[in-house]
This record gives C-alpha cells, sequence and structure tokens, in this order.
C-alpha cells in the first residue's frame, strides 16, 4: 500500500509537517482488532506513517460502543 502514487502523494507532504502528536479516539471500527477486518483503517495509517519515519506519533484510544462522553471519562486525563 505504502508504494501507491496517491500514498507517497500524502507521505511526501507529511515529511513537510513539523513534529505532532495524534490521538485517534474511537469504538471498534478503529480497534485494530475489530471482527470485520484484521485492522482498522487507523491502525493502517499510523503503520504508514510509523514506516515512512515520520515524526508523527498516533496512540489509539478505543472500546466497543464508545461515545463521546464515555471516551472523556475513560481518556480524558491522558490526552
Amino acid at each position: 500500500m505504502s508504494r501507491e502514487p496517491s500514498v507517497q502523494a500524502v507521505l511526501s507532504r507529511l515529511r513537510d509537517a513539523p513534529p505532532s502528536r495524534v490521538a485517534v479516539i474511537g469504538d471498534s471500527y478503529t480497534m485494530g482488532n475489530h471482527w470485520a477486518s484484521p485492522g482498522s483503517f487507523t491502525t493502517i495509517a499510523a503503520a504508514l506513517l510509523t514506516e515512512a519515519h515520520l515524526p508523527i506519533e498516533t496512540r489509539h484510544y478505543s472500546a466497543g460502543g464508545l461515545k463521546a462522553a464515555r471516551a472523556w471519562r475513560m481518556y480524558g486525563q491522558e490526552i
């Protein structure tokens, strides 16, 4: 996937980005062990960033059925 021209174009633009941290907060669809696929789009995107050695750190915060209020209670202090 990382060799796709469209992915290479995005990664190229991200190389100019300043170092940053991204928090992915979501329900089961953002979990790497979702029942419907071997990996979620967020874990795939994070792997592409890591593979490209970009200065962007990603952390995943997810739980099944996660809604905003519960996410804040569970992860608000850490984020």
